[in-house]
């Protein structure tokens, strides 16, 4: 299963805080680079493609969306990490997982300040990355419990 929800107990042990760090603040800034291709290619490519209308607006106000992110991001990714490490402990911390919780987090912060309903998705876009850098740079600490591996 892809985005399996469980990982080894006690993951925390094989991570070290400047990895989760890093992975936060990669997390934070890859939806700010989706969010500047949207805006800057989104009226072109509509017009190439032959798309008139909202559309290619629509495109790139969602861009422009995820350009300004990190600035409410930030507070959900401090939360989220501290909640990873919390998620390794227990063996909580699959793909899945960070997705779902990312996108948790998101909807959070949305009900908090009366926002859009497109911050779960950032949210879930971070929390994807975010368990990716974490695979990328310490892949123990997320590695599948030993059950999973043999049901795959």
């Amino acid at each position: 299963m892809i985005l399996r929800l469980r990982s080894r107990l006690r993951g925390h042990r094989q991570l070290n805080w400047g990895a989760v760090f890093l992975a936060g603040m990669i997390s934070l800034f890859v939806p700010v680079l989706l969010g500047l291709c949207m805006v800057y290619l989104g009226q072109p490519l509509g017009e190439l493609i032959g798309f008139t209308g909202d559309l290619p607006i629509l495109v790139s106000a969602i861009g422009m969306m995820l350009v300004y992110s990190p600035l409410l991001s930030w507070a959900g990714m401090v939360i989220g990490a501290l909640l990873s490490v919390v998620a390794m402990i227990y063996g909580w911390a699959g793909p899945g997982m960070a997705i779902l919780g990312g996108a948790g987090i998101g909807w959070g912060i949305a009900q908090a300040i009366d926002s859009a309903i497109v911050l779960p998705v950032i949210g879930a876009i971070c929390g994807g990355v975010y368990w990716l850098m974490i695979l990328v740079l310490c892949p123990d600490a997320v590695a599948p419990r030993q059950s999973d591996e043999s049901d795959t």
